[in-house]
This record gives C-alpha cells, sequence and structure tokens, in this order.
C-alpha cells in the first residue's frame, strides 16, 4: 500500500503503471534524446546565454573549458562546451564533460538528455558512466552514482579532474528545495513519461525520473520494476537486478500478486545472467574522487544558548550524522543558576523533519557544590541555509534533574548550526 504521501493515487494509476510497462517489454523504439533547458538559465535557442565575465579570454579549446571548469567558473565553462559540440557534436568524452557542466549549474534534465544521445555510441570510452556518476552524486542518488560503476573494471576519474571532483560536488550539489513530494496524478504522470523516456532510448532521464518516485513510494513495485528496465537497457545490470530483487521484496507472498511474482523471478533470473563479475548485489567502493556526501558520513558543529534572569547556558555540540536526517552529539556547555555556575557534559541525539528538529539526551553538571544528572529534552526549528552548509535553529529546551530536590528548568535557545556535507 502506498504510504501517507501515496493516499491520492487510485487503483486506475496502477493499471496505467502496468500498461506502461508491458508496452516496454513488448516494444522500445529508440528514438532521439530531448531535453529542454530551465528558462532562467537559458535562452529560446536552448543554449546557455552570455554575460559579463563567464568567459577569461574568449579562447574555445577543451583545454580553456576544463581550466573554467576547475577555477569554478561553471557558467563559463559550460558555454564554452557548448561551443565546442558546435563542431563536433558527436564527441563522446566532450559530451560527457559538457553534461556534467550542466548539472554542475543545476540543469539536471539537459545534462541527462547530454549524455543520452552518446550512450550508445560510446563504445569502450569510459567517460559517460564516469560522468553519469558524478552527475546522479550531484542529484543526491547516491547508491546509483556507485551501481553504475558495479561490475565496470577500469573506471577511473579522468586525470584532468581527478582531484578536483569532490569539491565541485561539495559545491554545487542540488539544493534541498529540488524535491518536493509528489501526489497521485503527479506521479502516474512522471510514470508514463520515465516509460516513454525509456522506449525512446533515453534511459539516464527515465533512471532519474524512476528513483524519484521510488524515494517518495519505497512500498510499491511498479516502479522498481521501471527503474530495471531502464537501466538493464542502459547496460546497468548491477543496480537493475537490485530493482528487480526490491520488486520481489514487496510483492512477496502475497496471493493476489502470484502471476506478477512469477513473472519478476523470471526477470530477476534474467538480469541476474548479465551481471558480470560478482555473483550478489554489493554496494561497491567508488573511486577517488567519487565518494558521495552520504548523510551517514557528515559532521556538524552547533553553538547556542538560553538566557533568562535565573537561569543562562552556553553551550556546544559536536556531532555526526547517523542516518539520512538523525545526529548523534557530543554535548560540551557552561549554566549559571541562581548564582551558582556548572560545567555541562553530555550525550544527545536530533532527528530532522524538514524545519522541525526534536532530540533528548543526558546532561551532566559539575558545580562548586552540587553534581547532577538531567535528562533533556528539546525541540523546535531548523531553518537551513541556501547552500545547506549551516542552519538557524530557535528550541524550548527541557531540563529535568534525576535529583528531585533540584529544579527543573525550561526555557528557549537559539543557535547557529555548520554542517560538513550537505545537509537536507
Amino acid at each position: 500500500m502506498f504510504n501517507a504521501k501515496a493516499r491520492g493515487l487510485k487503483s486506475s494509476a496502477l493499471g496505467i503503471m502496468h500498461i506502461c510497462i508491458c508496452m516496454i517489454f513488448l516494444s522500445a523504439v529508440p528514438t532521439e534524446a530531448f531535453s529542454q533547458f530551465k528558462k532562467s538559465r537559458t535562452s529560446g535557442s536552448g543554449q546557455l546565454t552570455e554575460s559579463p565575465g563567464m568567459s577569461d579570454n574568449g579562447n574555445i579549446s577543451i583545454e580553456n573549458a576544463r581550466v573554467m571548469l576547475l577555477t569554478d567558473n561553471i557558467r563559463g565553462a559550460a558555454i564554452v562546451y557548448s561551443e565546442l559540440l558546435a563542431n563536433d557534436s558527436l564527441n563522446v568524452s566532450l559530451n560527457s564533460e559538457y553534461a556534467y557542466s550542466l548539472a554542475l549549474n543545476g540543469i539536471y534534465d539537459a545534462a541527462l538528455s547530454r549524455l543520452d544521445r552518446i550512450w550508445r555510441t560510446r563504445g569502450t570510452n569510459t567517460d559517460p558512466l564516469y560522468f553519469a556518476s558524478q552527475i546522479f552524486l550531484l542529484m543526491e542518488y547516491n547508491q546509483l552514482a556507485a551501481d553504475i560503476l558495479s561490475g565496470q573494471a577500469g573506471i577511473k576519474a579522468p586525470v584532468w579532474i581527478a582531484s578536483k571532483t569532490a569539491d565541485l560536488n561539495k559545491n554545487y550539489i542540488r539544493n534541498a528545495g529540488y524535491n518536493t513530494a509528489m501526489n497521485g496524478d503527479q506521479t502516474v504522470e512522471n510514470f508514463s513519461l520515465a516509460n516513454r523516456l525509456t522506449a525512446r532510448g533515453s534511459y539516464m532521464q527515465a533512471t532519474a525520473i524512476f528513483e524519484e518516485i521510488i524515494k517518495w513510494y519505497p512500498g510499491e513495485y511498479l516502479p522498481y520494476v521501471g527503474l530495471s528496465i531502464s537501466l538493464e537497457k542502459a547496460g546497468i545490470y548491477n543496480r537493475a537486478a537490485w530493482a528487480v530483487e526490491s520488486a520481489l521484496k514487496i510483492v512477496g507472498n502475497d496471493p493476489a500478486k502470484a502471476e506478477a511474482r512469477q513473472s519478476l523471478e523470471k526477470r530477476f533470473a534474467s538480469v541476474r545472467s548479465k551481471v558480470t563479475g560478482t555473483t550478489a548485489r554489493t554496494s561497491p567502493a567508488l573511486q577517488p574522487g567519487l565518494t558521495p556526501l552520504t548523510k551517514s558520513t557528515s559532521m556538524m558543529l552547533y553553538a547556542g544558548g538560553m538566557i533568562s534572569s535565573a537561569y543562562t547556558s552556553v553551550n556546544t555540540r559536536v556531532g555526526y550524522f547517523t542516518s539520512d536526517n538523525g545526529n548523534a552529539a557530543v554535548d560540551l556547555g557552561v549554566s549559571s543558576f541562581s548564582g551558582n555556575t556548572a560545567f555541562n557534559l553530555g550525550l544527545s541525539y536530533f532527528q530532522r523533519h524538514k524545519i522541525m528538529v526534536a532530540g533528548f539526551g543526558l546532561t551532566g553538571n559539575i558545580g562548586k557544590d552540587t553534581k547532577a544528572i538531567y535528562l533533556k529534552i528539546s525541540t523546535g526549528l531548523s531553518f537551513v541555509s541556501k547552500r545547506n552548509k549551516a542552519s538557524w535553529d530557535i528550541f524550548l529546551d527541557g531540563q529535568a534533574p534525576f535529583n528531585r530536590e533540584l529544579a527543573t528548568t525550561i526555557g528557549m535557545s537559539f543557535g547557529r548550526s555548520l554542517y560538513f556535507g550537505t545537509r537536507k
């Protein structure tokens, strides 16, 4: 069943999805990939427009485009790449680099469309695989980015960009406002579009849409089937096998879905036979320069406190993200209550849901005359910056001592968090 976000989908929507899947199985008619640049970043012709400072010396060469990319002139680099492609439109490496520059500029549809143009003609050139992985990292599809390279021996970052890729991905990762929840009608429309793109040979674009649908509706098996088809046709067999396996897990042993399970089992066996270099799905380690900005490897630093007539507290938190939006931290601080000053040391855990944040923990207070342990509970709002590098935090904090002779304190705190990584 769909979760709360999917209640707008009616049973007819599933029927449409079934029909689309069957159409893909029966016939995939390859046509030229299509794309449309975001109007805010493009001219009417679909090309990035020139503006002062975009080009440093007017030199139209791949070396100049790369230098601009490496020096964070990503807009200028995209313009130079587009001018180069006007005279060499079939160059696989040039198209791959141009696609990455578009993704750095936040033009993801055009970036994926550019990859689709040369995906089936790339031959042994590994640049499309490498830059596809980077583009999906920028879009925060981290496991997909890893799986693109799974079973692909010898895929490494091109020498010219190997030392810079991680910084570029960190600085230009898709902002948190890009993803919005889908309602039922939008989901059906997107599902249909992804299937049409697959039929037309636009596998990268289709894959991104299927991944987004799965993000919002992980309990529905049909989007996994669609994803497996686009990935299989793109030659990314490891991820395709995982997608079918995920669909099988969702279908389970439901008697009403026995026919679907039988079909999926046959498909799983077929896709698995194409996986090379592995006998089971793994989460492969990425090559140097490909490390995704996963939430589990991010750190944070918070500083703030509360001030009132009776109680004053200044605290810092140094934390580690243990999940997408949860972090555990060590708390350090100084507090003053009724003229008594104490040092605080504790542990806490906070969980974010959009702008809402809540947390709990234990804090030990060591003062001149007292030693006490408090249970701390906090809830409030956290406003993340546009670049997702920091947030302003407003919390309602409560501290309840285990010693009943001591007072419970409740107050508002205000602080600033810094994120070493990209947060939602």
